[in-house]
């Protein structure tokens, strides 16, 4: 199974210390789009090989406003990829 971090400051700790860049899934739990997410893309194989060079992290954005804010995820799901200075290293998917 997939390992995420809940916690922005764990991950971005994890990413520090690893060297790894950061997938991060910025969703609310009311969101239909997140869960079908979580069923048919991050249980497929190829996705879980994949994040294996990746730090995972899940943000609810309603719990963590200031991040949602931050990163300026106006849309659930907002798929971010950052550095360990939270920099966003590639282009967002929402």
């Amino acid at each position: 199974a997939l390992q995420w971090f809940v916690d922005p400051k764990s991950a971005f700790e994890a990413a520090y210390k690893s060297g790894k860049p950061m997938f991060v899934d910025v969703f609310a739990t009311w969101c239909h789009w997140y869960k079908k997410l979580d069923e048919e893309t991050f249980s497929r194989p190829d996705f879980i090989k994949v994040s294996q060079k990746f730090i995972l992290l899940k943000v609810d954005g309603d719990q963590y406003p200031d991040f949602k804010r931050k990163y300026n995820a106006k849309y659930y799901p907002t798929l971010l990829f950052l550095n360990a200075d939270g920099r966003e290293i590639h282009d967002r998917i929402i």
